[in-house]
């Protein structure tokens, strides 16, 4: 998995971290072993520039605890960003956003439209900054779906997986209905 964006496609290693945010990496590794130890059942994701805590299929109780602990990290480390999702807390050495990630890939790209789906806190990232661009033009073009419930800056919501999908086939039969000759 990805960083939200802390990735740089330029870098031979991918990568755009410095020897300060690479000591910190190795620490959270360890901080965040001993998390996992006193919570059992917890899981680590690695990420290029950072961890994720995993507490999904646990005891609520149990969950809360090791999120709180993950939590914690984050403050010792301040320089940590800290990003919760559902049953999850991403510790980060570097930003990471999936809403600077999309935009810069959408310039990058030079596209004109922009579909965005998702069901968690950190999707709201994407959202926003979808919803923010100052290019009333490109941001007219974009569209954004937030899959199940929860506040969202998304223009539309879906109750589950099966809907948007349902909503993607319907985006595709539009596309298929006004594609130009030729």
């Amino acid at each position: 998995m990805g960083s939200h964006g802390v990735e740089d496609s330029r870098r031979p290693d991918g990568l755009a971290l410095d020897d300060e945010q690479r000591d910190l990496l190795a620490t959270l590794d360890a901080d965040l072993r001993a998390v996992v130890e006193r919570h059992p059942g917890t899981r680590v994701e690695d990420k290029p520039a950072g961890r994720v805590l995993h507490t999904r299929g646990l005891d609520p109780e149990v969950g809360a605890a090791a999120l709180e602990s993950a939590h914690a990290l984050g403050e010792r480390h301040t320089s940590l960003v800290v990003t919760p999702g559902k049953e999850v807390v991403e510790l980060a050495v570097a930003h990471v956003g999936k809403g600077v990630a999309l935009v810069d890939l959408a310039q990058e790209l030079g596209v004109d439209g922009v579909f965005y789906a998702g069901d968690d806190l950190t999707d709201e990232q994407g959202f926003a900054a979808l919803a923010d661009d100052p290019d009333q033009d490109r941001a007219a073009r974009r569209l954004t779906v937030r899959v199940g419930d929860g506040e969202t800056g998304a223009q539309f919501r879906v109750p589950d997986e099966p809907s948007l999908v349902e909503v993607l086939r319907a985006l595709l039969d539009a596309r298929r209905e006004h594609r130009p000759a030729g």
